[in-house]
């Protein structure tokens, strides 16, 4: 893990990137699968940094890759603000590790790296972080990265059904 760094999506990665959204085809298939897909991917990021052509409900965005040498290992959003929809259900920042990475401490760390570049990029003081009430995982990583759970909520998925929602601050 020491060669490990955030990058910009490029082109250099894709391939890495490609085989990473298969695994998340292939082993999450009925989750709401979080990686764009790589046709995609670099405008995508490219888009919703410089704040063109943005769905209404979305908000801009800095997307960055974890990388260890040449390999992709996961992708994270940093929301520059929050709506009302966004402070209820997704919050500052999300962060997703390929599958064949789980459990060897890879969530844990891009969430450490996504809060110190919060901090130093953006000057925020705290971030919202949520996860389903049902990612254990995903609490697990927030809460070794400092995040004091404020309560647990109804929201509404992608998909269109209710769901709990932790939401997570956490003091920079």
């Amino acid at each position: 893990m020491e060669n490990i760094r955030l990058i910009t999506p490029c082109e250099e990665y894709l391939s890495s990137y490609i085989e990473a959204y298969k695994e998340d085809v292939k082993y999450r298939s009925g989750e709401d699968e979080f990686f764009c897909p790589p046709e995609i991917v670099i405008e995508q990021a490219y888009k919703y940094l410089n704040n063109i052509d943005i769905p209404k409900e979305r908000v801009p965005s800095t997307m960055l890759w974890l990388v260890d040498d040449k390999e992709f290992i996961g992708s994270l959003d940093i929301r520059h603000y929050l709506t009302d929809k966004l402070l209820l259900s997704d919050g500052h920042i999300g962060a997703e590790i390929r599958y064949s990475k789980w459990n060897k401490g890879y969530g844990t760390k891009i969430l450490k790296m996504a809060l110190q570049y919060a901090k130093d990029k953006f000057h925020f003081e705290r971030v919202l972080i949520t996860c389903s009430e049902k990612n254990y995982a995903s609490a697990r990583v927030i809460e070794k990265n400092g995040g004091i759970l404020e309560n647990v909520v109804e929201t509404i998925n992608d998909n269109g059904e209710k769901v709990m929602t932790k939401r997570y601050w956490i003091n920079l």
